[in-house]
Parts: C-alpha cells; sequence; structure tokens
C-alpha cells in the first residue's frame, strides 16, 4: 500500500512542476507572441486600407473625363486613415496604427505608433474625412468634369 502512496504523491509533484512551468513560462510567452501577431495584423490591414484608398484616387486621376468609384475598407481598431493636403505640391494619404503595451514597440514606431504615408498624383483632390479604427467604411470617390476629386 506504502509503495502505491509513494507513486501518486510523486504523480502530483512532477503534476504540479510541469504546471508551475506550463504557467510561468509557456503561457506569457503565448500571450506576447498573440500580442505582437495582434499588431502586426493591425498595422498590415490599416496599410492595405490606405494603399486601396490612394490607388483608388490615383486611378481616378489618371482617367480622362468624369468618373467615379465606391470602395469598401476596413479600418481596424487603433487606426486612422485620412487625406493630408496641407502641402499642395505633395498631397498623401496619411495612415497610423497604434501598438500594444503588452510588448516593446519596434524601433520604426516611436510611442507606439506606426505610421506611413501614400502619394497622391495630383493635388485636385477634396477629402475632409478622417477614417478611423473599428469601422467599415463605404467611400465614394468621384471626379468631376474638371478633373477635381471628391473623396465622400
Amino acid at each position: 500500500m506504502r509503495n502505491k502512496a509513494q507513486v501518486s504523491l510523486e504523480f502530483l509533484f512532477i503534476f504540479m512542476i510541469v504546471l508551475v512551468y506550463i504557467m510561468t513560462i509557456v503561457e506569457p510567452a503565448v500571450s506576447i507572441g498573440e500580442a505582437s501577431l495582434e499588431d502586426v495584423s493591425r498595422v498590415s490591414q490599416t496599410k492595405l486600407a490606405a494603399e486601396k484608398l490612394a490607388n483608388s484616387i490615383n486611378e481616378l486621376l489618371v482617367i480622362s473625363g468624369q468618373a467615379k468609384k465606391t470602395l469598401h475598407i476596413l479600418v481596424p481598431e487603433k487606426s486612422t486613415i485620412k487625406c493630408n493636403l496641407a502641402d499642395a505640391s505633395k498631397p498623401r494619404i496619411d495612415f497610423n496604427a497604434s501598438l500594444s503595451e503588452k510588448i516593446a514597440p519596434p524601433t520604426d514606431c516611436p510611442n507606439r505608433l506606426c505610421s506611413g504615408s501614400l502619394s497622391l498624383v495630383s493635388s485636385t483632390v477634396s477629402c475632409q474625412n478622417a477614417f478611423k479604427g473599428k469601422n467599415f467604411f463605404e467611400i465614394e470617390i468621384v471626379k468631376d468634369a474638371n478633373g477635381m476629386i471628391n473623396v465622400k
């Protein structure tokens, strides 16, 4: 009887050691990996949506005559896409995505904010909208007879 009790106690002891290992080493590593994956996904989705918007505007700019295009984009949570027309000689689409507090930010994303800009072909663009995260947007891009682009 004592032998069986000793085997049971040894099994419980080994089981406890394995549990402690999983809770202290494996679970935090998985949590960090998950946060990193979410950050990469958020930045990639934001950049993809901004590229889709910039490419559509540029596409309409090179087409002669009137044109209209409707886009559907998803801007992830903690992300923003906006038109930057402050410098008329260099119009662009700016985007940014905030990173998680769980991991150290990469060196190219200061203050946990990854951002970028995409150039537009021409400054004949009117766009006052800022598209903020966790929303699905239907964006209408209209080119009038004068070649002016309106983003709504």
